[in-house]
C-alpha cells in the first residue's frame, strides 16, 4: 500500500511541475499554397517592431519563424486568425502579420494595442484615442475618443441608427466588436467574428469501450482448502460513461475527468497436483460485482494530429456483490472424494484504488485510446478477514460527443 500510495503522489508531482505550453493548435497556408498542422505562438509585444508566427509540428520538435511574407493565413482552434496587413504607417514599411477580428461588410484588425477599420469601399484606417500625462503626478488622462470619429465615418452613413451605440464604443476589442456586429446587423449582411469567446469550463462527455484482464493475489486464508495463490480474469468488453472538464481559460493542458463503472468479473484459478497415490484437481473462483467510479488529473501534451495525454487518480468502488466457488476433487486407485462449496461473502463496502493511464486523441476525430492501470485491493470477509491484491489493465476507447 505505501508503495503504491507514494509512486502515485510523485506521479502527480511530476505531472504538475510541467508548465502551461504558450503554443495552440494551428492550421498556416504559406504563399505557395502549402498547408501545415501543427502548433503556433502568437504575440505582440511591440506594436512598432514586425512581428512573426512561431511555429512547430509538434512539442518536440524546433520552432519555425513565419513572417508576413511566408504565409497568407494562420487559423488557430480557438478562432483566431492572422493574416499579412500593410498598416497606414510610415513606420511600418513591409506588411506585418495582424488579427483579423471581424469579417464582413466593414473588418476590424488588432496589431498589439493598435485598431484597424476597413470597409469594402474604404481603405485601412486606424481607430485611435489620445492621453496627456501630467508630468508632476504622473496622472494619465483620456482627451480626446478619436476612435468614435472614424467609426461614425465608416458606419452611419449606411446605419444612422448606430450614433448611439458609438458614443458608447469603448476602445476595447469586445465593445469595437460588438459595434461592428450591430452594423452588418443593420445592414441585414453577414459577419464572421474570427475570435471565439473562451469559456471558463468546458464539459466534454464520451462513451468508452473496455476491455482487458485482472488478476487477485489471495492473502490471509492460505490454509483454507489450500487456495493460497493467485487467480485471473479472462479478457472481458464493457462499456461507461466518461465526463472530462477542461478550464482553457486557465490552463489548456490539464483537466479533471470522472467516470461510472459497472464491471462484473470473474477471478479464477484451476491447479493440478499429482501425487504418489492420488491426483488432486482445485478450482475456485470469485465472482465480483462492483459500481466504480473514477476520478482523477489529465495532463495533454498538444501536438498534431494526435494529442498525448498521462492521466491518474483514484476509483471509490463500491461492492455489490461477491461469491465464491470452491471445488476440491481427490481422485485416488480406489476411491474419489470430493468437497464443492458455493458461499456469498460478507462485502467490504467502499473500497480506494488508484489508477494510472497514457493515451492520445485525434486533434480533429473525437476518439481516443488508452492504455490503463488500477490497483484495486479487496477486503472480504469469509471466516476469517481476507485480503486480495488486485490488478487490471485496461485498453479504452472513447467517443466523444
Amino acid at each position: 500500500m505505501k508503495k503504491h500510495t507514494l509512486f502515485f503522489a510523485l506521479y502527480l508531482f511530476s505531472i504538475f511541475t510541467f508548465g502551461q505550453s504558450k503554443f495552440q493548435p494551428i492550421q498556416v497556408t504559406k504563399q505557395d499554397g502549402t498547408v501545415l498542422e501543427g502548433l503556433g505562438f502568437y504575440q505582440v509585444k511591440n506594436a512598432q517592431a514586425a512581428v512573426k508566427l512561431e511555429f512547430r509540428k509538434n512539442e518536440n520538435l524546433p520552432v519555425e519563424y513565419f513572417s508576413a511574407a511566408d504565409i497568407k493565413l494562420g487559423q488557430f482552434d480557438n478562432g483566431r486568425v492572422i493574416i499579412p496587413l500593410k498598416l497606414p504607417d510610415t513606420l511600418m514599411q513591409e506588411p506585418v502579420l495582424a488579427e483579423q477580428l471581424v469579417t464582413g461588410r466593414a473588418y476590424l484588425y488588432r496589431y498589439g494595442d493598435r485598431f484597424f477599420i476597413s470597409r469594402f469601399d474604404r481603405p485601412l484606417f486606424e481607430l485611435k484615442q489620445s492621453y496627456i500625462q501630467d508630468p508632476k503626478n504622473h496622472v494619465i488622462t483620456l482627451v480626446k475618443k478619436q476612435y468614435q470619429g472614424v467609426l461614425k465615418v465608416y458606419l452611419i452613413k449606411d446605419c444612422p441608427t448606430l450614433e448611439s451605440s458609438i458614443d458608447k464604443t469603448q476602445f476595447t476589442e469586445e465593445s469595437l466588436t460588438k459595434t461592428l456586429i450591430e452594423y452588418h446587423e443593420c445592414m441585414n449582411d453577414s459577419i464572421q467574428v474570427n475570435k471565439k469567446s473562451m469559456p471558463w469550463t468546458i464539459i466534454e462527455p464520451s462513451l468508452a469501450l473496455r476491455t482487458g484482464v485482472g488478476k487477485m493475489s489471495l492473502f490471509g486464508q492460505r490454509e483454507l482448502y489450500g487456495i493460497a495463490g493467485k487467480l485471473v480474469t479472462p479478457l472481458q468488453l464493457s462499456g461507461h460513461l466518461a465526463i472530462n472538464f477542461s478550464f482553457p481559460r486557465s490552463n489548456s493542458k490539464y483537466s479533471l475527468q470522472t467516470e461510472i463503472w459497472y464491471t462484473s468479473q470473474n477471478f479464477d484459478r484451476y491447479g493440478i497436483v499429482k501425487g504418489e497415490y492420488s491426483t488432486v484437481n482445485v478450482y475456485h473462483s470469485f465472482r465480483l460485482n462492483e459500481l466504480r467510479v473514477p476520478i482523477g488529473v489529465k495532463y495533454t501534451m498538444n501536438n498534431s494530429p494526435f494529442s498525448p495525454y498521462l492521466n491518474a487518480g483514484a476509483v471509490l468502488r463500491h461492492i455489490l456483490k461477491v461469491k465464491t466457488y470452491y471445488r476440491y476433487e481427490q481422485i485416488g486407485a480406489d476411491f474419489t472424494r470430493v468437497t464443492e462449496t458455493d458461499h456469498p461473502l460478507v462485502k467490504g463496502g467502499i473500497m480506494p484504488a488508484l489508477w494510472f493511464g497514457m493515451g492520445a486523441k485525434h486533434h480533429k476525430l473525437p476518439f481516443s485510446a488508452e492504455m490503463r492501470y488500477t490497483w484495486d485491493p479487496q477486503l472480504f470477509q469469509y471466516l476469517a478477514a481476507t485480503y486480495a491484491n488486485g490488478h487490471s489493465y485496461n485498453l479504452v476507447l472513447a467517443y466523444h460527443l
